[in-house]
């Protein structure tokens, strides 16, 4: 008689078994993976309106310690255009601050400057991210909660 040879590979229930955990592994990474990926969206919106503030910053020093006057809900494209030729973006709005497709102002961000030229704020979210809407002065940066952005100015004096 022969010896019986040991049995090779898995039975199907052992395979169905190492799938549903294959498939609950990676259901747990993708939405760690998904957290990542809209937080470094928010990243990205705070640099680039880190470095439009740095651009207004560059302009007050260039004319008195005055920003661009009276811009009062102001899109990304307005924003640049009040800073003519000193500002180092183009007309463009960046996709991270618009809405939708086909969105060229930028509705998910809005600049403010006074009459006097003496302040100025940013309220923005990122397309994607997190919902975390940000402000954005002379003071640095703060997180101002996830509340829909103001588009009428009343968003002026927001920031911490």
């Amino acid at each position: 008689m022969r010896p019986r040879r040991p049995d090779v590979g898995m039975t199907l229930v052992e395979l169905v078994i190492v799938m549903a955990i294959v498939a609950v592994l990676g259901a747990v990474g993708y939405g760690a993976y998904d957290g990542a990926r809209q937080l470094s969206r928010d990243h990205a919106a705070i640099a680039q309106a880190d470095q439009l503030a740095g651009n207004y910053q560059h302009y007050a020093a260039l004319n008195g310690g005055a920003f661009p006057t009276s811009l009062q809900a102001g899109s990304w494209t307005a924003s640049a255009a009040a800073l003519g030729s000193l500002t180092e973006f183009g007309s463009t709005t960046p996709q991270i601050f618009a809405s939708a497709t086909g969105d060229t102002n930028g509705t998910l961000f809005h600049t403010w400057t006074d009459a006097a030229g003496g302040q100025f704020q940013m309220t923005f979210k990122a397309a994607g991210g997190t919902g975390q809407v940000y402000c954005r002065d002379l003071n640095g940066i703060a997180k101002v909660g996830s509340a829909v952005l103001a588009t009428d100015g009343s968003g002026n004096g927001a920031c911490p």
